[in-house]
């Protein structure tokens, strides 16, 4: 039985609204060819179309008749579509495949123990304590999180200088704590 015979045979069943599944029905041709035009793949396509026929008996109640039907389906065929497409985006990112993971990559983005972390942080305080007074004093209040105008107002220094010293801080301890680079 193909789909859509089966589909108005079903509603005929469960649904008071007869008017409202016969309308629904009417459109399902035009469904089809624009899920067809956003969905290359033949049973996506179908699966689309589904949905939206699923979405729109489900919320019936939302729509009323001084809308347009057809928009309202090809609306909700649209939304659907985005959502899913957002979320196949958003898995892909989440799940690397075999190839993209190396060693390093793994070794570097797992949480690391305490003791290390320690060690760590004891690494950059003391990298930070053997710079240059100017640069240690700009480094330490702008990982802090003060702002460069803010640094530049505590010590009363151009805004230029401030950014300058920072840069130079931040080659300087790249170059001191080169052993926990990745690469």
């Amino acid at each position: 039985m193909p789909l859509q015979t089966f589909f108005h045979h079903n509603l005929k069943k469960t649904m008071p609204d007869c008017a409202f599944r016969i309308d629904l029905c009417s459109h399902y041709k035009d469904l089809q060819t624009y899920a067809r035009s956003l969905e290359p793949d033949t049973e996506d396509a179908n699966d689309l179309v589904q949905e939206t026929l699923y979405k729109a008996m489900r919320y019936r109640e939302k729509f009323n008749t001084a809308m347009s039907l057809r928009g309202w389906l090809f609306t909700i065929l649209k939304n659907t579509r985005v959502n899913a497409f957002r979320r196949k985006k958003f898995s892909n990112n989440l799940i690397a495949g075999e190839e993209t993971l190396s060693y390093t990559k793994l070794y570097y983005s797992a949480s690391k123990n305490d003791g290390e972390r320690n060690c760590v942080m004891s690494d950059i305080q003391r990298s930070i304590s053997e710079l240059n007074p100017e640069y240690g004093l700009a480094i330490s209040y702008f990982l802090t999180g003060y702002k460069y105008h803010e640094i530049s107002t505590m010590l009363n220094i151009p805004i230029g200088t401030v950014k300058f010293r920072i840069h130079m801080a931040r080659g300087i301890l790249k170059e001191k704590l080169s052993v926990y680079h990745p690469h």
